[in-house]
């Protein structure tokens, strides 16, 4: 596939998700419309991500080109379907038994620790601006 194909594509899907967007928006409500096109816009950085991801694997793996094509297919069909397991397991837990709020809650909030004593570690401070994120000391 052309990068000029691989655009006009891109391009397509995105003018789809808008078409998508301003029909939620004038069915539903506008708020209903911003929030599933910041999911769609969510979801579109994570899946670049990934791509970041298959490329520096097959980088270091030297996997020829012929050969990538059933690696990308089940890693992108296997992580659809462990999302959907996620978070239709966690939806259930969340609705059925309410202390699972905070297991989930403590998970985060351990997890945030860490986070912070490992850039303590590494000598990473959180930068005084908002916009950026970490910068070495």
């Amino acid at each position: 596939m052309t990068v000029s194909r691989a655009v006009i594509y891109t391009l397509f899907w995105i003018a789809c998700a808008f078409g998508f967007a301003g029909w939620v928006a004038w069915w539903y409500s506008p708020a209903s419309a911003y929030m599933w096109f910041s999911g769609y816009m969510l979801e579109w950085m994570l899946s670049f991500d990934n791509l970041f991801v298959f490329h520096l694997i097959f980088s270091v793996y030297g996997t020829p080109t012929n050969m990538k094509h059933r690696p990308l297919f089940y890693g992108i069909v296997g992580a659809v379907v462990m999302r959907l397991i996620f978070i239709f397991v966690g939806e259930y837990l969340m609705h059925t038994m309410s202390f699972m709020q905070f297991v989930f809650g403590a998970f985060l909030c351990t997890q945030a620790s860490r986070l912070c004593l490992a850039m303590k570690k590494m000598k990473i401070h959180l930068s005084s601006q908002r916009s950026c994120g970490c910068r070495a000391k």
